[in-house]
Formats: C-alpha cells, sequence, structure tokens
C-alpha cells in the first residue's frame, strides 16, 4: 500500500483545495508523473500488480484504487459541470487521464534526454489540455489561442 500511501499524501492532499478543476486536474497529472518517474516507475506498477496479493490485501488495494479513480472522475465531473470538457465521456476521459499517468514509467528513463519535472508538465498540461474545449490556460497553446480569441478569459 506504499505507492497509494504516497499518491494520497503527494497528490490527493495537496490538491483538494484547489478550486478550479483545470488546475486541479493539471496538478494531480503533475504529481502522479512525478511519483511515477520515481525509482523506474516502481509506484505505477505497485499498484497495477495486485492479482498476487492475499484475497483481503487485494481487496483494500482494489478498494483504494477505486476511490483514487473516483477522485479523479469527480474532477472531470466539475469540467462537465462547468461547460469546460469537449464533448467527451466523463468516464472515457477519467480513463484517458490515469492511462496517460500509467504509460509514463513504460517509457520514462532517468538520466534521458527528458527530466521528471519535463516529462511531468507536458504530460500534465498536454492530458488536460486535450480534454478542454480550449486550450488550458496553462498550456503552450493558451497564449496563441487567446490573441485569436480575445473574448476568451484565462480562466
Amino acid at each position: 500500500m506504499f505507492g497509494l500511501d504516497q499518491i494520497e499524501a503527494e497528490v490527493v492532499a495537496p490538491v483538494r483545495e484547489i478550486a478550479d478543476p483545470e488546475q486541479r486536474l493539471y496538478e494531480v497529472v503533475n504529481r502522479h508523473v512525478r511519483i511515477a518517474t520515481r525509482a523506474g516507475g516502481a509506484v505505477a506498477q505497485l499498484a497495477e500488480e495486485v492479482r498476487p496479493l492475499p484475497a483481503v490485501s487485494r481487496r483494500k488495494v482494489q478498494q483504494r484504487m477505486r476511490k483514487y479513480v473516483a477522485f479523479v472522475h469527480e474532477i472531470v465531473d466539475k469540467l462537465v459541470a462547468a461547460g469546460r470538457l469537449r464533448a467527451i465521456d466523463p468516464t472515457v476521459a477519467t480513463y484517458m487521464v490515469l492511462g496517460s499517468i500509467l504509460w509514463v514509467p513504460r517509457w520514462f528513463r532517468e538520466g534521458g534526454r527528458l527530466g521528471s519535472a519535463q516529462v511531468a508538465y507536458e504530460v500534465a498540461w498536454s492530458t488536460v489540455d486535450a480534454l478542454l474545449r480550449r486550450p488550458a490556460a496553462f498550456s503552450p497553446r493558451a497564449t496563441a489561442y487567446r490573441k485569436h480569441h480575445p473574448s476568451v478569459s484565462s480562466k
């Protein structure tokens, strides 16, 4: 449960207080990717490998994982309520976000060309940006978008 404890402490707890769902989702992805790039992605891989666990432990891990999925889904639902999500099913959007995070350890290499912070930033903004009706306020496309759509605010 170490990996899930890290996600709770470093992702869920710090972002609960962020009111804006766009920024909250960005922070979830950014923080989770930073965890996923540590130690060869061991935390992400631990969360995926629950089958060998004893039944009681497996159920506890699965319950915590479902709780995390629900946490991310709730953020996506807030984007829907605010009219900021593209025409995509919220469940598909939720699992797209999680898939983006969980795939990182399969290709990220410590000491490689891309550092952990850069990968976390780029995965976070591109994932969130892909879900929004307009570019995410913090994405590289936002400035150009606002230049051509001056009536749209950055928030």
